[in-house]
């Protein structure tokens, strides 16, 4: 079961939310950016890549926690098999994520945010992306019932 609930969460996580400049978005280990070094502790939040910055917040719909600005400045690598380190000026973001190659998808999302290889979107493109998503959503539904067939059963 654990293996398809991933599936279906991998599914939902990088989908689009209906903000037109939203990259990719899921739950991620953040580990705390303000904080002096000795009290800097790890905690689950979540984060949101958009087209010019990254944000963080407690839950999807909860408010902004913090935001860090993505430029042309920003640095991003790889801490390890499943951390990132996103640099802009004097701040560090360390992030963990559950392995390597999600590791390098969020990776590549901030990357090219910074470089300006990609934009918000807007128009058709948008339509169609609203149209993944709901493919995306009917998809992590099968996945789940797949799981457990009884679960809509009376």
């Amino acid at each position: 079961m654990a293996g398809s609930l991933h599936k279906a969460h991998a599914l939902h996580q990088s989908t689009y939310t209906g903000l037109l400049n939203t990259v990719k978005e899921g739950w991620i280990k953040k580990r705390a950016v303000s904080a002096p070094e000795i009290l800097k502790n790890w905690k689950s939040r979540f984060i949101t890549v958009r087209s010019d910055c990254i944000e963080w917040r407690a839950g999807p719909r909860d408010f902004k926690l913090g935001s860090m600005p993505l430029t042309p400045q920003t640095t991003v690598s790889l801490v390890g098999d499943n951390k990132l380190s996103v640099k802009q000026g004097s701040a560090t973001l360390v992030l963990e994520v559950e392995d390597a190659a999600e590791c390098s998808a969020w990776c590549a999302a901030i990357t090219d945010v910074a470089n300006g290889k990609l934009q918000a979107v807007s128009g058709a493109d948008a339509a169609a992306i609203f149209d993944e998503d709901a493919d995306s959503e009917t998809t992590e539904a099968r996945l789940l019932a797949e799981e457990n067939p009884t679960a809509g059963a009376p």
